[in-house]
């Protein structure tokens, strides 16, 4: 089966709610997979990852009906197993959103929602070595923060004590790109 057909299998099975089904056929097509993968998604595919994009409900993307959050969850979810951008191509044609950004931003926010909570779950493993959280703000080039984000810089607070992010205030066109980024003690 080329890359392309397990796309399309694990897409049909993610639609019909067999998600164990389209996990395990992703890891079984990795193991033989011996191309590079990106360094800025899992390697293997994380069963957490995944439920907890179909269940993300940001405060980001606050405000979309159920049934587009559903296709934004499950482009998510192919843009974590690594069958991703553009995720237009999992989405129907001309879905809107209702937001002020389009689908494929939309998809980027759930995707970033996604990464940030694991972040956040992963450091309060390690709670007792954090001492803060700072948000780290989008790269400068070629598309600034928004005005809204930059309030946000310099600021610290406890874990768990942080904004959600991708933060749902920003009003920069392409969605919240901020980041959290952890203090540890003695730093």
């Amino acid at each position: 089966m080329d890359r392309r057909d397990v796309a399309d299998a694990v897409f049909d099975l993610l639609r019909r709610g067999a998600v164990g089904d389209a996990i395990n056929l992703v890891a079984r097509e990795d193991e033989a997979d011996t191309r590079p993968r990106s360094p800025f998604f899992e390697t293997r595919p994380c069963a957490e990852s995944i439920r907890m994009a179909l269940a993300a409900n940001p405060r980001a993307v606050q405000g979309v009906s159920d049934e587009v959050l559903e296709h934004l969850r499950r482009a998510a979810v192919m843009v974590f197993l690594g069958f991703g951008h553009p995720s237009e191509r999992w989405l129907p044609k001309g879905l809107s959103t209702g937001l002020r950004v389009d689908s494929e931003s939309a998809v980027n926010l759930l995707v970033a929602y996604v990464q940030e909570r694991r972040n956040i779950l992963q450091a309060s493993q390690h709670a007792h070595l954090i001492s803060g959280v700072f948000i780290r703000q989008g790269s400068e080039q070629p598309f600034p923060p928004c005005p809204v984000c930059r309030t946000l810089e310099g600021k610290r607070w406890s874990l768990g004590e942080q904004p959600e992010l991708p933060y749902e205030h920003c009003i920069h066109d392409m969605g919240c790109r901020c980041s959290y980024e952890f203090v540890y003690r003695g730093e």
